[in-house]
């Protein structure tokens, strides 16, 4: 390229390059990188539309390292989640000057297991604790952290769920399913039931071609006595 030819392009976009992380999501027009830096706490959002530039006065840091990222599709905001706090990244609609992301935290009390520890269902977002507690937040940071207390005992149990433990919404049956290993248990919305335990057939990595098997089973068979308030 001449001189010239670089202006046009808009070659002060690329003065600050994407560090590495350990989680990416994109939010409106912005990328947004999370767990940058040495200490992998950073938080780093791009130039809008302008994904491999990432000015560092936009940087943020969360308080400890990030475990777990939940996207909401199109409202607006992701949730992050590291051992012991979960935070959202909001856009703000900010143009010029500062970033046009938000980072706030939800929770000091709550974070997630481990990487697959969460999902988010219409903006609400569930997690499995560090201390394996089922556990619901909502964006304005109202959290349930009761609805799973009946059934508290079966997260707990030695060898039930651990840091590989995954979250998924099964969309079909409105229904959030909690699995590690060959063990599962899922909490219907709806109906704010639990079903009973069950052992699956093949192991959470070949999670979709489980959910056959979990809806034949038990997410359509609930259990009466495990209703939460």
């Amino acid at each position: 390229f001449l001189d010239n030819d670089l202006f046009l392009i808009g070659p002060e976009t690329d003065f600050y390059p994407a560090d590495s992380c350990k989680f990416i999501a994109k939010l409106g027009s912005v990328m947004c990188l999370i767990g940058t830096g040495e200490d992998l706490t950073g938080f780093d959002v791009s130039y809008p539309n302008y994904y491999e530039a990432y000015p560092p006065d936009w940087a943020n840091w969360l308080e400890e390292v990030p475990v777990s990222i939940a996207t909401t599709q199109d409202l607006g905001f992701f949730w992050i989640c590291t051992a012991n706090q979960t935070y959202t990244a909001q856009i703000t609609g900010v143009t010029e000057g500062v970033a046009p992301v938000q980072l706030e935290k939800k929770s000091s009390i709550y974070g997630c297991i481990g990487e697959g520890a969460t999902v988010c269902v219409n903006g609400m977002l569930f997690s499995l604790s560090a201390g394996k507690t089922p556990v619901m937040l909502a964006p304005d940071g109202r959290t349930d952290d009761t609805f799973g207390m009946v059934v508290k005992g079966y997260f707990t149990a030695s060898g039930n769920f651990n840091e590989k433990t995954r979250l998924i919404w099964d969309e079909k049956t409105n229904s959030v399913i909690y699995a590690c290993g060959t063990k599962a248990i899922t909490y219907q919305l709806d109906t704010k039931l639990w079903s009973a335990p069950l052992t699956l057939w093949a192991l959470t990595p070949a999670f979709n071609n489980c959910l056959s098997c979990l809806r034949s089973s038990f997410v359509l068979t609930l259990v009466p006595l495990c209703r939460t308030q």
